[in-house]
């Protein structure tokens, strides 16, 4: 994987993780993860098999 989506991909799974601890699940929906992790990393989608970028 290349290392800038690498740095993507931490970043929204990081985002991700604050949002659900401070929020919980249903509080962290993706528009939000997306905003968190900054405007880098707006243009993604999760499906079943992981993070797409």
């Amino acid at each position: 994987m290349k290392s800038a989506q690498c740095d993507k991909r931490l970043a929204i799974l990081q985002a991700a993780l604050e949002l659900i601890a401070e929020q919980g699940f249903h509080g962290a929906p993706m528009a939000m993860v997306a905003d968190r992790a900054g405007g880098a990393c707006k243009a993604f989608c999760v499906n079943g098999s992981g993070l797409w970028f």
